[in-house]
């Protein structure tokens, strides 16, 4: 039977559970590890390096995890679960080969020899991953290759959570959304691609209760899901939804930049398969998400 989403559900789940966090610097990470808290877990938060965790963050350790000889000492933290977020690459894809190989590959290859199959392990993927035309989307993909043949050949309790375009407050400026606002509420030039890229956006709330509908439900080893609206808006659109949220007349410089490389037109998530398996679904539209970013 496939658990909902109920706050006593959720709260039996995490409460006094020791979880594990990797990438928790970063911006789902950081989502992640307060709603965890709140739901009174035991909070043991990883990154390599960032100034704010410590005051974010009361259980971070810092830690690279392309080092073996580091996550084996991961073992006396002994987690019931762990959610791996930690990567490199997803606001700057076309990064040196080396450089996604050797986070996104080595590192989860080296989380999941550290766990060894103790504990279940929530995989966050990319979207990007379905269509691979950068390092980043690469080596996302091939990461996730060795979570199958370790799901299947140990039975090691892995799944997936594919991330679609995920938005909210406190995301990089090296992001195309925060940028836009920027850029509208200065009153400076957005260039922009034509924009006809549709993308499923879906906030970072949403994919914060996404990725605990994960770990909590009946899900077979290997079995990925896929965190989106199931709603596809062109990236034109949405700047432009912005732009007029703060009162700007003027719209992004649409054409004055190229696509990327192969980039896919098209990416949305399948969220009917999603709910049927998870009893998850996103509950902010993309005109509320934008307001609430705004304010």
């Amino acid at each position: 039977m496939v658990p909902r989403l109920s706050g006593a559900l959720v709260s039996n789940l995490f409460c006094g559970e020791k979880v594990l966090v990797t990438g928790a610097a970063g911006f789902i990470g950081r989502h992640l590890c307060r709603r965890l808290m709140d739901l009174q877990a035991t909070v043991v938060a990883v990154d390599c390096y960032s100034p704010d965790t410590t005051e974010v963050l009361p259980g971070f350790i810092k830690m690279d995890i392309t080092s073996y000889d580091e996550l084996r000492d991961i073992d006396v933290v002994d987690p019931k679960m762990v959610f791996h977020l930690a990567a490199v690459g997803a606001t700057d894809p076309f990064l040196p080969v080396e450089d996604s190989l050797r986070v996104n590959v080595l590192g989860t290859v080296n989380l999941l020899k550290a766990m060894d199959g103790r504990a279940q392990v929530v995989v966050a993927r990319t979207a990007a991953e379905r269509n691979p035309s950068s390092p980043y989307a690469a080596s996302k993909a091939a990461a996730w290759g060795f979570c199958d043949m370790y799901a299947r050949t140990k039975a090691w309790p892995l799944r997936g959570a594919m991330i679609f375009q995920c938005y909210g407050l406190g995301q990089s400026a090296r992001n195309v959304l925060p940028a836009a606002l920027e850029a509208a509420l200065s009153g400076n030039d957005f260039p922009l691609s034509p924009g006809e890229q549709i993308r499923d956006w879906v906030s970072v709330e949403d994919v914060v209760s996404g990725l605990l509908a994960v770990a909590q439900s009946e899900l077979a080893p290997a079995e990925s899901i896929e965190i989106g609206t199931g709603v596809g808006t062109s990236l034109r659109e949405t700047v432009q939804m912005l732009f007029e949220l703060v009162g700007r007349k003027e719209y992004p410089i649409l054409g004055a930049l190229p696509y990327r490389p192969g980039e896919d037109m098209r990416v949305v998530a399948d969220s009917d398969r999603t709910e049927r398996l998870t009893g998850w679904h996103a509950r902010t539209g993309l005109a509320d998400g934008l307001r609430a970013l705004v304010s």
